[in-house]
C-alpha cells in the first residue's frame, strides 16, 4: 500500500474544496444581491456547500487517515508479514525446497554429480528400467548407488501389499515386482560388471520400512537433496514428491542418519547380483 497516494488524494480534496469555495464567494461579490439576487444567492449556496467537504477533508487528513493507515499497517504486519516471515524462515531452517507431482525417477540419477552417492530406500520402484539411460550416465560419472529393498518374502512386504490394495496383490503383483526390480539392477550391472559391481550395492531389509526416500549425497554440502514420499493406502510413487535440501538443522540430516543406520543394520543382507536368480534365491526371511 502506497500511503503517499492516499495522503496526496486527501490534500487535493481539501485544496479543491477551498478553491471552489473562494471562487463562488468571489462570484457572489461580483454579482451583488441588489442587482443579481438569484445569481448572488446561487453562488453563496454553492460556496457554502464546499465547507462540509473541506471540513471532512481536514478532519480526515489530520486524524482519521493517519489512524486508518496505522491500523492497516498493523493488520498487514500481524496477519501477513509476520506469519509469512515465520513460515519462510522455517522453510530455510528445515530445508524444504518444494512439493510437486510424483517423482520422475530419472531426476534422482540426472541430478547426481561425479563422485556422489545415491541412497535409495523403498519397497520397489515400478518401471525402474525406464531410468536405465539416466542410470548408465550416472555410473559413467562415477556415481555410487546404495539400495535398500524390502525382502520380497518378508512379513512387512506382505503387509505393505495389503495396505495398497488389490491392484498390488502380493502374490500376483507385489512380490514378483520386487524380484523383477532386483533383476533389473542385475541386468544393468551385467553390462559392465567390473565397474558397476563396485558402484552398486543392494541390501534387503525386513524391519520397519520407515518412508520411501531418495537421498542425493553429492560432494560438498550445498548440492545435496532429499526426495521422499509416504507409505499410505496407495503406492508411494503415485503420491506428491517432497524435496528438501541439506541444512544443519533440517530434515535432510535426519533422513541421512536413518538410512545409514538401517544400512549398517542390514550389512549381512547384501544381495549378490552375480548369484541372484529370481524367486527363491534370497535367504529365507527371519520375519
Amino acid at each position: 500500500m502506497d500511503s503517499s497516494k492516499l495522503f496526496n488524494t486527501n490534500v487535493l480534496l481539501i485544496a479543491v474544496s477551498a478553491l471552489v469555495f473562494i471562487i463562488f464567494l468571489l462570484l457572489s461579490y461580483l454579482f451583488p444581491r441588489k442587482r443579481y439576487e438569484r445569481l448572488h444567492t446561487l453562488f453563496i449556496h454553492l460556496a457554502f456547500t464546499c465547507i462540509p467537504a473541506f471540513l471532512i477533508g481536514v478532519v480526515d487528513r489530520v486524524y482519521l487517515l493517519e489512524y486508518f493507515l496505522e491500523d492497516t499497517e498493523t493488520l498487514i504486519k500481524s496477519r501477513i508479514v509476520e506469519p509469512f516471515g515465520i513460515y519462510t524462515g522455517n522453510l530455510d531452517k528445515y530445508g524444504l525446497k518444494a512439493m510437486g507431482p510424483p517423482l520422475d525417477f530419472n531426476k534422482i540419477f540426472n541430478d547426481m554429480e561425479p563422485g556422489g552417492t545415491l541412497l535409495i530406500l523403498d519397497t520397489v520402484i515400478p518401471d525402474i528400467h525406464k531410468t536405465f539411460p539416466s542410470m548408465r550416465s550416472a555410473f559413467d560419472r562415477g556415481v555410487k548407488i546404495k539400495i535398500l529393498v524390502s525382502h520380497p518374502d518378508a512379513t512387512i512386504t506382505k503387509l505393505r501389499a495389503e495396505e495398497i490394495g488389490p491392484e498390488w496383490d502380493y502374490n500376483k503383483s507385489f512380490r514378483p515386482a520386487i524380484y523383477g526390480y532386483i533383476s533389473h539392477f542385475q541386468a544393468i550391472v551385467a553390462e559392465d560388471k567390473k565397474k558397476r559391481t563396485e558402484l552398486l550395492e543392494i541390501r534387503y531389509y525386513e524391519d520397519l520400512p520407515g518412508m520411501p526416500m531418495y537421498i542425493l549425497d553429492n560432494p560438498g554440502d550445498n548440492n545435496d537433496y532429499l526426495h521422499h514420499g509416504y507409505f499410505l493406502s496407495s503406492a508411494s510413487v503415485e503420491l506428491p514428491d517432497v524435496e528438501f535440501t541439506r541444512t544443519n538443522t533440517g530434515v535432510f540430516i535426519a533422513f541421512l542418519e536413518y538410512f545409514n543406520e538401517k544400512w549398517e543394520r542390514n550389512k549381512e543382507n547384501k544381495i549378490d547380483l552375480v548369484k541372484f536368480s529370481g524367486p527363491g534365491s534370497l535367504p529365507t526371511p527371519k520375519f
